[in-house]
């Protein structure tokens, strides 16, 4: 607008109403107060401002509305306007209608003629905010903030920077930009200083070195900008440092360590890589060691070429584990392993090999892996396979107890038997001394043998072991040096059961004795049997020339009685010796109690009750019925006669399988399936003699006349006869137990008696 036009508005309006529309409409707050301070005129800013409408302050001393830290220096001001003294702009704190204060910024007149003054404000309560956080921004940011003037001369530095050179601010006030950088990198800071001073660049980052106080060297990412007046002239440099130091010197160590990696890569007996994934499911290697060619014959830049060389040479019979195994690695992007064979040349490999993933950016995933050729390894580890499982046969399945002991006598292994002789489970032995189970007064004699071994001696002594259940056990214990690299690091040992070896010799004696008591029955029942058929034979001759009547037919049947008698003697000894003719076929056992239960029940008498457990899901057996079932009545009679007074009688079924150790203990015993029928009495039972001679022909502790001593050995051949054995228990005062062993029927067969 021109002057003229101007002049013409004012003229226009009236000069009072264009002051008054002036004074209404500005954004700055206007006001006029006395030489006392009361409001006389205020514009309606203060409403917008500090929410005071002009009414509510008309006639009020503005002191009323600063903060109380700001009226004494506000009165004094007041006081110089009063007397026409000149002063600049002054900011104080004002309140609002809401209790808050903010920040104007004054300038006032002297006062006039009439003693009023005028004064001016605007609202700087941002600008002060602004100014205050830029404050705090500068002396307490994590970087250093600088600035310098055209010719590089400090003027400020925040704290953060003096920290990191080691200097003060005002030691930094005294020096140049130049002063602190070291002199390689001056010329590049010259040129760039120029390149921003110039305005070829607003701003310019670089990476540089500066000198610190202490003689070190910092590395700085460093951004220098330009600050310019209205005019657009050079007023200083500011500048933004960030101590990169730490992370030089990571760069550094990493440059470092990639080299010792691809050092370290290439002396790996093996492949070491890198493999890449693509977000589209492309693969690739991003990296392949040299020792790649040792394994599949071809060099590193082949197979990165074309990674088929190593995919196409898995053995055909490893593929699909192959493929599973990378298939899952790249849908879970999980850590990968395989095993497996591959064929090179015609040469089969066994390889090994293992990667973990990586996620990168834009959904790549990098495995770093490695890949070995253990041909050779798994050779020896196959040899040393064999050997130890050979090693661990013969030591689980020693029949003596073998053991192992370090160098101070503490057991590192032992093998079952040494339960059966000790009583103690191997895991219960280890790491306890050998002297321990040996009874206290022969502990010497095991340290004497330990040290003979210790100088790498076998040696040998008989012992006494006192076992876990507190019985005694002889043994004969060898100890042999372990020896490694020409020192003794242990021992092994071998102990036998002495007693158990005399209770299986005397078992083998025992059943050689009843083979051929067996044989010499046989043989007196065959031989006696060609007596009896001549006498018989004669007694019925005699018998038929005899007429009726005649006084002498009483003396032939008391004749053809005894060959009755006789030949039911024969029958037995052949029994015995296992040498009748049997009809063997399929026998329910428990079908076959039941239906002698009523017989036995009146063989026995009242005084003796009858129980029986029969199991419900029992085997048919191999047996003749008739001979079972006298087998039954021999033993339950031999009951009876041990209960005089009464008892119980127990009879009882139930499926079962003889083991090998039961076999160990009972010669006769074969192992497998069998059916075990046992008959209990709670007699007077028998001591170890008879016990052991049960089963002799003729043998009976019954008076004279009342036993012939063929009823047990009778059932023992029976027995026998089926393919079973008889293990009798009993002990005085206790009563006594037959458990009869009898085999089960095999599907599809009948047993047949042997011939």
């Amino acid at each position: 607008m021109d002057r003229t036009l101007q002049g013409n508005v004012i003229a226009s309006c009236g000069r009072e109403e264009f002051l008054q529309r002036f004074f209404d409409l500005s954004p700055d707050l206007f006001c006029v107060v006395d030489t006392d301070g009361i409001f006389q005129h205020v514009n309606p800013a203060f409403r917008a401002v500090l929410g005071w409408e002009p009414f509510e302050l008309i006639s009020r001393p503005f002191l009323d509305l600063l903060h109380p830290d700001d009226r004494t220096r506000a009165a004094n001001a007041l006081v110089d306007r009063a007397v026409s003294v000149s002063q600049g702009a002054a900011e104080y704190r004002w309140r609002c209608t809401n209790g808050d204060y903010r920040w104007l910024a004054w300038q006032a007149s002297a006062a006039d003629a009439n003693g009023l003054i005028y004064g001016v404000a605007r609202d700087v309560t941002k600008a002060r905010r602004a100014k205050s956080e830029l404050h705090v921004l500068h002396d307490f940011a994590a970087v250093g903030i600088t600035t310098t003037d055209a010719i590089g001369r400090f003027v400020t530095a925040n704290p953060a920077f003096c920290e990191m050179l080691g200097h003060t601010e005002a030691e930094l006030r005294t020096m140049t930009c130049f002063d602190i950088t070291l002199p390689d990198d001056r010329a590049e800071q010259v040129e760039y200083l120029r390149r921003v001073s110039s305005g070829e660049q607003p701003s310019h980052a670089v990476e540089k070195r500066y000198r610190r106080t202490d003689g070190t060297t910092m590395w700085a990412r460093v951004v220098i900008s330009a600050m310019r007046d209205a005019m657009g002239n050079l007023e200083a440099f500011v500048a933004v440092v960030e101590d990169i130091t730490e992370a030089k010197q990571n760069e550094v160590a990493l440059c470092e360590s990639q080299e010792r990696f691809l050092r370290m890569a290439a002396n790996v007996p093996g492949m070491v890589y890198q493999s890449r994934c693509e977000s589209d499911g492309r693969t690739s290697f991003s990296y392949v060691s040299d020792g790649a060619a040792d394994i599949y014959g071809v060099s590193a830049a082949t197979i990165m070429e074309n990674p088929r060389h190593v995919f196409d040479a898995v053995h055909p019979d490893d593929r699909s584990r192959f493929d599973a195994a990378m298939a899952a690695a790249l849908a879970q992007r999980a850590p990968w392993r395989w095993a497996g064979r591959i064929i090179v040349n015609g040469e089969v490999k066994w390889i090994e090999g293992g990667a973990k993933p990586q996620s990168l950016s834009g959904g790549i995933t990098v495995w770093d892996g490695l890949l070995l050729d253990v041909t050779e390894a798994r050779h020896a580890a196959q040899r040393l396979e064999v050997s130890e499982n050979r090693y661990r046969s013969l030591f689980e399945f020693h029949p003596d107890a073998v053991f192992s002991l370090d160098r101070n006598g503490r057991f590192e292994s032992a093998n079952t038997m040494c339960e059966i002789v000790s009583g103690y489970r191997p895991e219960e032995i280890l790491g306890k001394p050998f002297d321990s189970l040996v009874a206290p007064e022969q502990t010497h004699k095991v340290h004497d043998q330990f040290k003979q071994t210790l100088a790498g001696w076998a040696a040998r002594s008989d012992l006494t072991l006192d076992s876990k259940s507190g019985r005694r056990v002889e043994v004969n214990v060898t100890t042999i040096p372990v020896i490694v690299a020409g020192e003794v690091i242990g021992a092994f040992g071998i102990a036998r059961d002495y007693a158990k070896q005399r209770e299986l010799e005397a078992q083998l004696r025992h059943a050689q004795k009843m083979e051929a008591v067996g044989q010499l029955a046989a043989g007196v029942a065959h031989d006696f049997n060609n007596v009896l058929t001549v006498i018989q034979g004669c007694s019925e001759f005699l018998a038929s020339s005899l007429p009726a009547g005649d006084t002498r037919r009483a003396d032939v049947d008391t004749i053809r009685d005894a060959v009755s008698r006789a030949s039911t003697l024969t029958r037995q000894l052949l029994a015995f010796s296992r040498k009748q003719v049997l009809l063997i076929s399929a026998v329910d056992l428990n079908a076959c109690l039941t239906d002698l239960q009523r017989i036995l029940c009146r063989m026995v008498g009242d005084e003796i009750v009858v129980v029986t457990e029969l199991a419900d899901d029992i085997d048919l057996i191999s047996a003749d019925m008739s001979q079972l079932e006298q087998v039954i009545v021999n033993l339950a009679v031999n009951a009876r006669d041990a209960m005089p007074t009464g008892g119980e009688l127990r009879f009882s079924t139930k499926n079962c399988v003889i083991d090998d150790a039961f076999v160990r203990s009972h010669p006769e015993a074969a192992a497998g399936a069998y059916v075990l029928l046992s008959i209990a009495d709670n007699g007077c039972g028998m001591d170890d003699v008879t016990r052991s001679r049960a089963f002799e022909p003729f043998f009976t502790t019954k008076e004279s006349g009342k036993g012939t001593g063929l009823g047990l050995p009778t059932a023992y051949g029976v027995v026998r006869q089926f393919g079973g054995c008889i293990n009798l228990i009993s002990a005085p005062g206790v009563g006594t137990t037959f458990e009869i062993y009898l085999p089960v029927l095999k599907p599809g067969a009948i047993a047949k008696a042997p011939a």
